[in-house]
């Protein structure tokens, strides 16, 4: 159990949400400078730099220090309407089996936003003591995993307007 502790006084919550707002202002200070000196970094790497050994797409460049090395990646998505297309006109000109080393198919799930409601609903609708329901409840909960997310904090200055009926009341 928590222990009871007396609410913060106006005072407090304006000195926390005042130190907040400069943490924040001091780490935009500091991403916006570490992203001019990692912009340098990227020019002087892509200008300067020599391709590693056994690398493809990377280049390095090295100080006494330091190295700095680039390296650019990419990421491909397929179209799923497009590849059953390519895949039906390869069938027609007898190449199915090279489309098969080109792709490979692959079932994916999207949770719906009610889903996890729904199952509950439908075990509670039957009979009780029936091994059906525990298992639609279990197997149902194999199949997803749930995250916890960070909270989100937002603090942001007072419209003068609200201080003001406060103060008048």
């Amino acid at each position: 159990m928590r222990e009871k502790t007396a609410p913060p006084t106006t005072d407090k919550i304006d000195e926390l949400a005042h130190l907040y707002i400069d943490a924040q202002a001091a780490t935009e200070m500091a991403r916006a400078r570490e992203a001019e000196f990692r912009d340098q970094l990227i020019s002087m790497v892509e200008a300067h730099g020599t391709v590693p050994r056994r690398a493809t797409k990377s280049k390095r460049l090295e100080g006494d220090e330091y190295q700095a090395t680039l390296s650019r990646g990419h990421s491909v998505e397929v179209n799923s309407a497009h590849a059953e297309l390519f895949r039906q006109w390869m069938k027609a000109k007898s190449m199915t089996r090279l489309f098969r080393r080109l792709f490979r198919r692959e079932s994916v799930f999207v949770l719906q936003p009610d889903a996890q409601a729904l199952v509950a609903t439908i075990a509670q609708g039957i009979e009780k003591g029936a091994k059906v329901a525990a298992d639609l409840v279990a197997i149902f909960h194999q199949s997803i995993t749930i995250q916890d997310t960070s909270p989100t904090l937002r603090v942001e200055p007072r419209k003068k307007e609200e201080k003001k009926s406060e103060a008048a009341a």
